[in-house]
Formats: C-alpha cells, structure tokens, sequence
C-alpha cells in the first residue's frame, strides 16, 4: 500500500497503530483537515479522493479532541482508516506560529496557555493526552511528527 524511506509502528492492540515518518511517497494517502470550518466539505473531498483509489487517511495534527470526535463522526460511511496528524509542540512560539500561519491547524486557547508558561515538556505531555484521547474515540491511529525530536516518541506513545 505505501512505499516509506524510514518507517517505525507499534502495535498498541489489533486495530491501532503509530506511524512515523521521516519521508513519505504513497499510494493511497489523503491529507484531510479536521479543524475545518467546512466539514461537509471536507468528508465531501474525502469521499472523491477514496472513489480515485485513496486508502487511508492522514490529517494535518490536532489539538482539539473534539475536532476528532467530530470528523470521525461525520466520515464514519467511508470506510477509511483515519491516522491523526500529532506533532509536539515545543515552545509557545511554535504554538503561536502553526496556530496563525499553518492553513488547516487551530490551536485551541487552552493549550495555547498551556505553552505560553510550559516548553517542550509541555508539549509532550499534550501530545500523550490527545494520543490517549483519539485511542479512547476509537480512532485508527496516530500519524507523530516530532519535528527533529525523534526522542519524543516513546513518551507520546508509551503507556
């Protein structure tokens, strides 16, 4: 299905999974925003893109429970395993920055306060919280971002 130059999973249960990635070249990938302020047309540009032969779903990273809860409600006829976008924050600059200039992620101002007194650790222990979360919503999984800081992924994804 993908053809990946660096790949790690880990096998959390039968039905989720993390996927790592440092370069990506797909066959049957999607990028969907789940933050929109159209999700009907978003599931509406999804649906096309499965009827062309996607196969799964990767999402720009959220912040928002809720966004997830929501988007997976609203594509749940597709059929199609949806993987949400994480990517640890590691400074308020950083927050504020994908927040303002990143089409597709909003950040809410909870967390956005969370970052402006918190750094990296901050960030981590956010991106673990919304890991548990998405796997409490019976999400498919998690596709993690580090940005350079490969040595997050074993706090995110740990137990």
């Amino acid at each position: 299905m993908t053809f990946l130059s660096r790949q790690v999973r880990w096998k959390m249960d039968s039905t989720w999974y993390f996927c790592w990635m440092m370069q990506e070249r797909a066959i049957g990938l999607i990028r969907i925003f789940p933050g929109t302020d159209d999700l009907d047309a978003e599931i509406r540009r999804l649906e096309g893109k499965k009827k062309a032969g996607a196969q799964f779903v990767q999402t720009q990273p959220i912040y928002d429970i809720k966004q997830a809860e929501d988007f997976l409600a609203c594509a749940k006829d597709l059929d199609l395993p949806i993987l949400f976008g994480i990517v640890p924050l590691k400074s308020f600059k950083m927050a504020n920055y994908l927040n303002d200039k990143v089409p597709g992620i909003t950040i809410p101002p909870k967390v956005l306060s969370q970052m402006e007194t918190g750094g990296r650790e901050t960030g981590l222990a956010i991106s673990k919280e919304i890991v548990t979360a998405l796997r409490e919503i019976h999400a498919a999984g998690a596709h993690l971002m580090p940005v350079n800081d490969i040595d997050a992924i074993p706090y995110i994804v740990g137990d």
